[in-house]
């Protein structure tokens, strides 16, 4: 119990400020630049085994800068994505999720110089209407007897085809795309210039659409075979967990809803992330065939054991200590509950997404959901109903780790909180946090100055309005600076994240140049290469 790998993943905003008001825009490919190198003086530093943007960390971590292929011209696109090393326990992945924080903000505003300040934001929307997003990693139990069995089968008759689509479309996309760039470019060479950005942006969304039928092949398949049990269990709960993790935002037409993530989410389950975001994540399924290619069949062959790694996309970016450490601790509890067999009664939604973006447009707590069986319900009803089992899990148990006991009593005072006084939550939960903060701004306050409000309050920085709060004590923590302050430097105890960590602390800064991922640690010594494989559990 409490005893799974979690890990969390967190796209944060860049933001530069001009300090002249017809000063250059810098790209943020430019800023992330500047990030990478203050970080590299001081943190050792590794570049990953694939990937051209991506970087892990001394402690284990993972760093990368991502651009969606649609706005590859536009100098502001682009945003940070930081990875926590691999943890276990809520309280041990808010510790390093603080870390990464603290890290990344402070060498980001190392950056700033006379033309400008770079601040990082963690925040799930920015002022361009871009949506971003925080993912969760668990390692779950993929199924046993038939199910497990129906898993390794279609792993071998299905994705092979599976695979050949997303190669056919790809082929299909970049050939269509020479076809129709070669008269353009000769115009180009003819006129002068190049390609313009929307000559860009449809490549890009060619490509996406071509991609489009292998989407949905992969999507149902995967809603037949992959954690079926799992997932319709723990689906509801996901839905109505926005009451608690949910970090609010304000519309351009001045509405409060509470996750800026529900608007975004297309289906339930998804292969890749461009355009086409899902509840849950299957990319290790494609990243498992490309190994293949790569001659790495030790890691395609983990695919078919029974623990994976369950990645969730529904969650949005917390400024707030508490509200993150509930948001993963009461997901450890219901993903130990149903592995136990207590949730085999849970309730099922008869439209979920249509569920989650009706209970983020109502922060009043009113609206209810219609369940499969034709009944309606709201989310505090729901949420109480997965707290009550987690209670008769526990009370069964025979030897329940504390910090189980501590995150199912903060998540039953909240619910109590939230249905009987909201007010004791300010500085808890980051939706009614903000919320205060807008409906105390002043009625005659332009939705404008609100929405600025909204960004502010995820800066990290001093002047952002959530560390404000939290400076002043208004906000409380969980974990305390000195544990904030060793998780920067060093990995975690007991996850594959130690001996990543350890070997990139060994060699980054040497005449030994060492390359990483996830899986395996690659240490490139005169003598030849030395490839480390990581305990994935």
């Amino acid at each position: 119990m409490f005893d799974r790998l979690v890990g969390v993943e967190t796209e944060y905003v860049l933001r530069f400020r001009p300090r002249k008001r017809d000063g250059r825009r810098i790209p943020n490919a430019d800023l992330f630049a500047g990030l990478l190198a203050h970080l590299e003086r001081k943190v050792p530093v590794a570049r990953a085994l694939v990937g051209e943007n991506c970087w892990y960390l001394g402690n284990g971590g993972g760093l990368r800068f991502e651009r969606l292929p649609f706005y590859q011209l536009l100098p502001e696109s682009g945003f940070v994505e930081g990875a926590t090393p691999e943890c276990r326990g809520a309280k041990e992945v808010l510790c390093y999720q603080r870390a990464q924080d603290a890290l990344l903000s402070r060498h980001a505003a190392a950056c700033s110089d006379g033309t400008g300040e770079v601040t990082l934001l963690k925040a799930s929307h920015d002022g361009h209407g871009h949506f971003f997003g925080s993912h969760e990693n668990y390692e779950a139990t993929m199924g046993s007897g038939r199910e497990l069995l129906i898993w390794r089968l279609a792993l071998v008759l299905a994705l092979p085809l599976l695979f050949a689509l997303f190669v056919f479309a790809d082929t299909s996309a970049l050939l269509l795309v020479f076809l129709i760039s070669l008269p353009v470019r000769i115009w180009s060479r003819l006129v002068g210039g190049e390609p313009g950005r929307r000559y860009a942006a449809c490549v890009a969304w060619l490509i996406c659409l071509s991609r489009l039928p292998a989407q949905c092949t992969g999507a149902t398949f995967l809603r037949y075979t992959a954690f079926r049990r799992l997932r319709r269990q723990l689906l509801p709960f996901l839905i109505t967990r926005t009451i608690i993790a949910g970090p609010g935002m304000v519309c351009a037409d001045g509405r409060f809803i509470l996750s800026p993530r529900a608007a975004g989410l297309r289906s339930l389950c998804g292969l890749t992330a461009a355009g086409w975001r899902s509840v849950f994540y299957f990319c290790q399924i494609l990243k498992g065939f490309n190994d293949v290619i790569l001659g790495d069949f030790l890691s395609f062959a983990r695919l078919f054991h029974r623990r994976q790694r369950l990645q969730l996309t529904i969650g949005d970016a917390n400024m707030a200590q508490f509200a993150e450490y509930l948001k993963i601790g009461t997901t450890l509890l219901v993903l130990d509950a149903i592995e136990a067999g207590e949730l085999k009664e849970a309730p099922r939604l008869r439209r979920p997404l249509q569920a989650l973006r009706s209970i983020s447009a109502d922060p009043d707590l009113q609206a209810t959901v219609t369940l499969a069986d034709g009944s309606h319900a709201g989310a505090l009803e729901i949420q109480r109903f997965y707290a009550n089992a987690c209670r008769r899990f526990l009370d069964r148990g025979a030897s329940v780790p504390a910090e189980a006991q501590e995150v199912l009593r903060l998540w039953e005072e909240t619910l109590d909180a939230l249905e009987n006084e909201p007010a004791r939550l300010v500085g808890k939960l980051d939706w009614v946090t903000k919320r205060y903060l807008v409906d105390n701004a002043g009625r005659d306050t332009s939705v404008e100055a609100r929405r600025k409000l909204d960004m502010r309050y995820h800066e990290l920085s001093r002047d952002g309005y959530y560390l404000r709060l939290e400076a002043a004590g208004v906000a409380p923590t969980v974990v305390e600076p000195e544990e904030v302050l060793e998780a920067m430097n060093f990995p975690p105890v007991g996850t594959p994240a130690t001996m990543r960590g350890g070997l990139i602390r060994q060699f980054a800064g040497s005449s030994t140049p060492v390359r990483a991922s996830w899986s395996s640690v690659v240490v490139l010594a005169e003598s030849g290469k030395r490839v480390v494989r990581l305990p994935q559990s």
